[in-house]
């Protein structure tokens, strides 16, 4: 069954301006969202449905397609779900109509493409019409009544107060994740469209709708050992000039399957790339040339470059000058690939 997701990732937003675009640990939200999605072994194709031309062309910068939202579908009443059903309805005729859909929220950026593909294997059971993620929650929720007292909403406040482990299981939508059988979700035209699948996820983080969300899931962001990296690398260069790769790094490099092309001329990772028989998509780069930064598929800039290389990364260092930026990624590539075990 042909599975795709899309994102829904408007140009304007009243808590946090620029959301969409604002980076964290390096990435901007969308970036980290469409590299989810690649990474999930489930998801053929993704799509960003945006009224954005800057949102639209670092959707294109990321891998994924751009479907243009008129301005109808756009302002702060429009639903989701008109978004995604316009996404449906203007998808290029080929190869056909998908029979899922995903979609992904810019809000959740620690989403993971086994969490996806664990939602969307929850449609392989034929009696579930969509899932979405949730996080495990032990609290006490309370209401407030007509009179305006407070009321317990899943316990009873006039009975003894039970032990939390012994409340039933209960968990929270995280806004992260939500997949649909296309037919259903047409018919009804909500995300909800008949039984629904709760996949539990670890709660990473919270759903960014305002500045101290942002400073809590940088402070997050902060403790993982490696920021997000795109799926596929196979080569990681830099300039030659500017930064040296130790021999041991480079040999464990090489163990994981990626190739150091330490450059004498940025000019000569063209016929690098070539040698290897590889594309642009699976090149890490690190450095400051702008020909290369918009040549690969992960491009990397130090800290506190100019402007117009730092609109060019899709991924900016913590760390000021390419010698430090390539240790600092060597790190992270190495980390990745002794985590997922390859």
């Amino acid at each position: 069954m042909r599975t795709i997701a899309v994102i829904p990732a408007r140009g304007g937003s009243r808590g946090v301006p620029g959301k969409n675009l604002l980076r964290l640990g390096g990435v901007p939200l969308l970036g980290r969202s469409i590299w989810a999605a690649r990474h999930a072994h489930r998801i053929d194709a993704v799509f960003v449905s945006t009224d954005d031309a800057a949102i639209a062309a670092t959707a294109e910068r990321f891998g994924a397609q751009v479907i243009h939202r008129p301005a109808a579908l756009s302002g702060d009443a429009a639903s989701s779900e008109a978004a995604l059903l316009h996404a449906l309805d203007t998808l290029p005729a080929h190869p056909g109509p998908p029979e899922r859909l995903v979609m992904l929220q810019c809000t959740s950026p620690f989403t993971t493409g086994e969490e996806i593909d664990r939602c969307v294997a929850a449609l392989d059971n034929p009696a579930v019409a969509c899932a979405l993620s949730v996080v495990p929650d032990h609290s006490f929720l309370w209401g407030i009544s007509p009179q305006g007292f407070a009321v317990g909403v899943n316990h009873d406040e006039t009975r003894q107060r039970p032990m939390r482990q012994t409340l039933p299981p209960q968990y929270r939508e995280n806004g992260a994740i939500y997949a649909m059988r296309v037919a259903a979700f047409r018919k009804v035209g909500r995300r909800f469209c008949g039984p629904v699948a709760a996949i539990p996820v670890p709660p990473t983080g919270p759903e960014i709708d305002d500045l101290a969300d942002v400073t809590l899931c940088a402070a997050l962001e902060s403790a993982r050992p490696a920021p997000p990296l795109p799926p596929g690398l196979a080569a990681l260069a830099f300039d030659q000039d500017a930064a040296t790769l130790p021999p041991q790094q480079a040999a464990v490099l090489r163990q994981h399957g990626i190739h150091p092309l330490p450059l004498p001329a940025p000019h000569a990772l063209h016929d690098a790339l070539q040698a290897l028989s590889l594309t642009p998509a699976q090149l890490c780069y690190v450095g400051t040339d702008l020909e290369c930064l918009r040549l690969a598929g992960c491009a990397v800039a130090p800290a506190h470059v100019a402007p117009e290389l730092a609109n060019l990364a899709h991924l900016l260092s913590p760390q000021d000058g390419v010698e430090q930026t390539l240790a600092w990624i060597v790190r992270s590539l190495i980390g990745a690939r002794e985590a997922s075990g390859s």
